[in-house]
């Protein structure tokens, strides 16, 4: 993403921050410039990145229209739609049959998060979930699944996978039991 926001013209800056935030998106005479504030993550800072390179192209006509909530949920969006462009994306979660594992083996530069959401914008699941301890940390796409307490239940339990009729889930590692992400028809 780097390389994209670049050949672009846009610069990014690594910067450490006391400010609660992950990037920053700024435009002057020189043109675009992006503030990353590192994490040590690459998956998360080529999606700040993305995020951000999102940001710098809204429409100046827009940006006083919209709210920040609504402009930083559109540019969640966009940036894994940069990150996971919909027709390869599609390609490779029917040729790796939806498994989590093997699709972030594939798109490294995407997290967990990223890629089950982005299996809801692309229409292969309708809903997904991220779960740490059992507690719920966020959904996207529809209300849940009623199977989907049961594949959570089994991934728990000690399998790293369970798929329980249109639901399947995988436990990701993590302190305690650990967090999990489940996807459902």
């Amino acid at each position: 993403m780097r390389q994209v926001a670049e050949r672009l013209g846009h610069t990014i800056h690594e910067r450490e921050t006391a400010l609660p935030v992950r990037g920053l998106a700024t435009r002057n005479a020189l043109g675009g410039h992006i503030v990353l504030v590192a994490s040590g993550y690459a998956a998360r800072d080529e999606f700040t990145v993305a995020h951000e390179l999102m940001e710098l192209h809204i429409p100046s006509e827009w940006r006083t229209q919209l709210t920040e909530d609504f402009k930083e949920r559109l540019c969640d969006r966009g940036a894994a739609a940069l990150l996971l462009p919909a027709s390869a994306f599609r390609k490779s979660v029917k040729l790796l049959e939806g498994e989590l594992p093997a699709l972030r083996r594939q798109w490294r530069h995407a997290s967990w998060d990223v890629i089950a959401r982005r299996l809801v914008d692309v229409g292969m699941v309708s809903t997904a979930a991220a779960w740490d301890s059992l507690e719920l940390r966020w959904r996207y796409g529809g209300d849940g699944h009623a199977l989907e307490e049961e594949a959570l239940g089994r991934v728990y339990a000690g399998r790293g996978a369970a798929r329980v009729g249109g639901v399947r889930a995988w436990r990701l590692g993590g302190a305690g039991l650990g967090r999990a992400v489940s996807v459902g028809r």
